[in-house]
C-alpha cells in the first residue's frame, strides 16, 4: 500500500478495520460511525478515528500515513511566523510594548537577535506551495531547523515580500505570538510521530533500517530525526508558559543540535537549556 495515496490507504484501513470486525476486536457502533464519517466526506475525521480503531484493536498505528501532514504543517507555521516577523520589523510594530528592539526581543523571553534575523528570512527560503513528496518535505524541514539554529545559510528562493494580511501593530504581535506557538507544537508534533515511528517499528515497511528511513525515505536526516524524537520525549521539561518566540527558539537550538553532535539530547539537557534563562516576569 501507498500510505500517501488516499483512495489505497482508505481501503487498506477499511480492510483492517472488517477484519478487527470479524475478529470481536471492533465495536459494530465504531466502525458504523467511521463509515459515517467517510461518507459524509469528512476524511480525516474518519481516519483518524480509524486509526485510533486500529491501535485499539492491534496495539499498533500507522503514523506514516500522517507525518507528510505534520510536515507540511510545521512548514506552513514557520512560514506564517516568518512573514509576521517581518512585516511587524518593517512596520516597527515593537514600539507598542518596547523602547527598542532590543528591549522587544528581551519582552519575548530573551530571544537571541541572530535567531530572530534568521527568522526573518525563513518566508524568503520557503516556495508558496509545500513540497509534493515526504521525502521533500523531510529536507525542507532539515534545511530550515538547520539555517534557524545557523548551521547552515537560508538561501533565499522567492524573493517577493509578504502580504501585510494584518493591519495594526497590536494585532501584528498577537499573530506573531499564535504562530509560534502553532510552529512549536507542530515541531513537537512531527517528533511524537518519529517517536512512534520507532517504538512500533513501522519504519520497516518502507526502509531496510531506521537510519535509511529517516536518511532516505522521509530525508529529515539520522541525526536531526533522532533529537526531534528525543527532545518530544522530554518536552514536559519545558515550561509550557515561557514565551511562545523564546520557547520556540528552544526547541529549534535542542533539535538541531551542534554541527559536529549526532546524539540524540540526553533528557539532562533538556532541563538545563530549559532554566538556563528564567522568562521576564
Amino acid at each position: 500500500m501507498n500510505p500517501w495515496n488516499f483512495s489505497e490507504r482508505k481501503a487498506a484501513m477499511r480492510l483492517t478495520l472488517q477484519e478487527l470486525r470479524q475478529q470481536g476486536r471492533l465495536q459494530p457502533a465504531a466502525l458504523a460511525r467511521i463509515e459515517q464519517l467517510y461518507a459524509e466526506r469528512r476524511d480525516f475525521a474518519a481516519e483518524r478515528l480509524a486509526g485510533l480503531a486500529i491501535w485499539a484493536g492491534t496495539g499498533s498505528a500507522e503514523t506514516l500515513a500522517t507525518v507528510y501532514e505534520h510536515l507540511g504543517g510545521l512548514l506552513r507555521a514557520l512560514h506564517t511566523l516568518s512573514s509576521a516577523v517581518t512585516l511587524a520589523d518593517t512596520l516597527a510594530a515593537w514600539t507598542e510594548v518596547a523602547a527598542s528592539r532590543e528591549a522587544f526581543l528581551r519582552l519575548c523571553g530573551f530571544v537571541q537577535s541572530p535567531f530572530y534575523d534568521r527568522l526573518r528570512q525563513v518566508h524568503t527560503h520557503l516556495r508558496p506551495e509545500l513540497p509534493p513528496t515526504v521525502v521533500e518535505r523531510g529536507r525542507e524541514v532539515r534545511r530550515i531547523v538547520e539555517g534557524l539554529a545557523g548551521h547552515r545559510p537560508l538561501l533565499a528562493r522567492n524573493g517577493e515580500p509578504p502580504r501585510a494580511v494584518v493591519a495594526s501593530a497590536p494585532d501584528m504581535l498577537h499573530v506573531i505570538d499564535a504562530a509560534a506557538v502553532q510552529a512549536a507544537e507542530s515541531l513537537l508534533m512531527v517528533g511524537r510521530q518519529l517517536w512512534q515511528i520507532r517504538l512500533w517499528e513501522e519504519w520497516k515497511i518502507v526502509a531496510p533500517s531506521h537510519e535509511a528511513f529517516l536518511a532516505e525515505w522521509l530525508g529529515i536526516g539520522t541525526a536531526l530525526g533522532a533529537r526531534l524524537s528525543a527532545v518530544w520525549e522530554s518536552f514536559a521539561d519545558l515550561d509550557p508558559q515561557r514565551r511562545p518566540l523564546r520557547r520556540l527558539e528552544l526547541l529549534i537550538t535542542l533539535a538541531a543540535g551542534s554541527c559536529l553532535d549526532t546524539t540524540p539530547p540526553p533528557r539532562k539537557e533538556v532541563r538545563h537549556a530549559a532554566r538556563a534563562e528564567s522568562d521576564p516576569a
